[in-house]
């Protein structure tokens, strides 16, 4: 999604450090919009990475980084469907949920760690020149939030008079542009994952992650609430504390794929996900019964 918003305010796509010949990477690539899926090199500005949570293929360096968050409960269920599926844009049907429900239940647990010590990495480790951080119910909601942060993002990818991601002139028709676009929330809504969740997984999630719920703002998603207005500016501030000025702005900061991921090694909840995705459908020549997201 931000990957479309910022090829359209830039006219230039975006590249990523997943491996071209991945099931993911190519539907994204052929099916998806983002033909830059895979590229790293001169052809590309930004590139998409999951670093820490796991390593893609190409390790180097940044300056500068857009970190997108999005409420803890609809990411990790639109990453159970991505895991069991092997797609972006179908989900289990609900007999695999119930079939697989305590694997469900202990990814719900897992993962509440996972999306914490992310965050917490690019806040105290990241230590990029500068950073942008962007949620995503913002981004894909309607009304003045959203042309707000779009309009922030346009201010952070130029970057003033320091020169941001792309420079030059900041091109008002496109950012017009791209707030009319229609990026949308799919159909349910923010926090629309949460009939799946019962109440001890809510409070192992809120126990292991909470505080940094409350920080985005996202406290109240979980009781059916919205997402609470907060001040980015500020977040911003927070995630970059860890961050190291150098004299060359043009020398990378961050270092990307390089050292040791958050993940344990023997996390059934990483990379695992296919094999045992693999192991329960032939591999994957009799895949679980899905319907559209």
């Amino acid at each position: 999604m931000l990957r479309l918003l910022i090829s359209s305010l830039t006219r230039i796509h975006t590249g990523s450090d997943s491996l071209p010949s991945r099931t993911l990477c190519w539907s994204l690539s052929h099916l998806h919009g983002l033909p830059g899926e895979g590229v790293v090199d001169h052809r590309v500005n930004v590139v998409k990475t999951h670093w820490p949570e796991r390593k893609g293929w190409w390790g180097g360096e940044g300056r500068r980084a857009v970190v997108v968050v999005r409420n803890y409960w609809d990411t990790v269920k639109s990453y159970w469907n991505m895991c069991v599926t092997n797609t972006h844009d179908k989900r289990a049907t609900e007999e695999v949920k119930i079939m697989w429900g305590e694997k469900w239940r202990r990814m719900v647990k897992n993962e509440a760690k996972v999306w914490r010590v992310f965050h917490e990495w690019w806040m105290e480790e990241g230590r990029v020149e500068d950073i942008c951080v962007l949620r995503f119910e913002d981004i894909v909601g309607g009304g003045e939030r959203r042309n707000r942060e779009i309009e922030r993002l346009m201010r952070f990818i130029e970057g003033g008079e320091g020169g941001g991601i792309i420079g030059g002139e900041r091109n008002r028709n496109n950012a017009k542009a791209a707030a009319a676009s229609g990026y949308k929330v799919k159909p349910g809504g923010v926090g629309k994952a949460m009939k799946d969740f019962t109440e001890e997984m809510v409070a192992d999630a809120n126990e292991e992650a909470g505080e940094m719920l409350r920080m985005l703002g996202y406290e109240d998603v979980c009781k059916g609430g919205a997402v609470r207005d907060v001040d980015m500016e500020g977040i911003r501030d927070a995630f970059n504390r860890g961050r190291k000025k150098v004299e060359d702005k043009l020398d990378g900061t961050v270092r990307i794929n390089k050292g040791q991921e958050i993940r344990r090694e023997d996390d059934e909840f990483g990379r695992k996900m296919t094999e045992w995705r693999r192991s329960k459908t032939d591999n994957d020549t009799k895949p679980f019964p899905t319907v559209e997201r």
